[in-house]
């Protein structure tokens, strides 16, 4: 079942607002466009633990994320004293700075501000440190295994090549250190649902 959706809490509306007709910009990510009641045929970040994994009963525990974008053209119009959510968290724009695209406020990540960079459909994405992206999470819900899923782990280098598991996925997933097991989270995870089952699971290799 669905055990709940975030809400952010740093704007009161439910999406980008002006406070008054020419005052200051409330900004924030664009809603993931995920059904969470739905949860039917998908590929979304997510975390997970050993311990949400019910290997008795074929069922799995995860939070499931979106990655936060922006509309562009919200974007291109941001100035100084409007508010950009990033993070999950209100930053109050006092400088904007545009370098081959990538749009730094308040200068940069290290120095409490946001860092924004071009994406596909008209977007911007908010990175964090390591230019990993940034992620908001959409809901925690308990999903049915697939038979024969795929379990996919990437290795420990990036040139090593996967894992890709389809039978003994217990056995193989068990023989991993618990801190292995628990390395499942937002930025390296992928989990593919077809038919509201869990067909795959994927690892990737991040720095």
């Amino acid at each position: 079942m669905i055990a709940g959706v975030l809400g952010l809490t740093a704007c009161n509306a439910n999406k980008s607002e002006k406070v008054e007709n020419n005052g200051p910009k409330c900004v924030r990510p664009m809603d993931s466009g995920v059904d969470a009641n739905t949860l039917k045929d998908c590929e979304l970040a997510a975390m997970f633990k050993h311990t949400d994994v019910d290997w008795k009963n074929n069922k799995i525990h995860l939070t499931f994320y979106g990655e936060d974008r922006y509309d562009a053209v919200e974007i291109s119009q941001l100035a100084k004293g409007d508010t950009l959510v990033y993070g999950g968290n209100p930053i109050v724009v006092d400088s904007l700075r545009n370098d081959d695209g990538a749009i730094f406020i308040n200068g940069d990540i290290e120095e409490g501000g946001a860092l924004l960079t071009p994406a596909d459909g008209g977007t911007y994405r908010a990175k964090g440190f390591d230019e990993h992206s940034l992620y908001s999470e959409i809901c925690t819900v308990d999903l049915p295994l697939a038979e024969g899923f795929r379990l996919i782990v990437a290795g420990d280098e990036p040139a090593a090549p996967s894992d890709t598991v389809c039978a003994n996925q217990r056995a193989y997933y068990e023989s991993l250190s618990e801190s292995s097991q628990d390395y499942f989270f937002e930025i390296n995870t992928r989990i593919l649902v077809e038919g509201g089952k869990v067909t795959q699971i994927r690892r990737v290799w991040i720095p």
